[in-house]
């Protein structure tokens, strides 16, 4: 069994939202554009925090990153397991999971 790491992306430092380097001049039309892109992300992304707190086993850790939020899962088989209890049993669209990073994560070693 393994355990995965779900992060979903909510937003960056400026520079990175608004794809230029933090020198750059900005005009008005590149920050109302960053904000329809930043609504359109967290509007998804609460969704998907939504459908993981109603349906997820109890227990399940949803945590607050520095620009993410992170859930991790245990006890899955594999990714492909987990993939399929996120569409079946979370119900997450095909866009909802494009938000998504899984990544698997290494057991901690206890300290003897």
């Amino acid at each position: 069994m393994a355990s995965y790491q779900i992060s979903v992306h909510l937003f960056g430092k400026p520079s990175w939202e608004m794809e230029i380097d933090e020198t750059s001049e900005v005009d008005g039309q590149t920050i109302r554009r960053c904000r329809d892109e930043l609504s359109e992300r967290l509007t998804v992304a609460a969704d998907i925090i939504d459908k993981l707190r109603s349906r997820s086993p109890e227990g399940t850790q949803i945590l607050v990153g520095q620009y993410e939020v992170i859930c991790y899962f245990d006890d899955f088989e594999s990714a492909e397991q987990l993939d399929s209890f996120l569409r079946d049993s979370i119900g997450l669209t095909e866009r909802e999971m494009e938000y998504l990073d899984i990544a698997e994560v290494e057991p901690e070693e206890s300290e003897e």
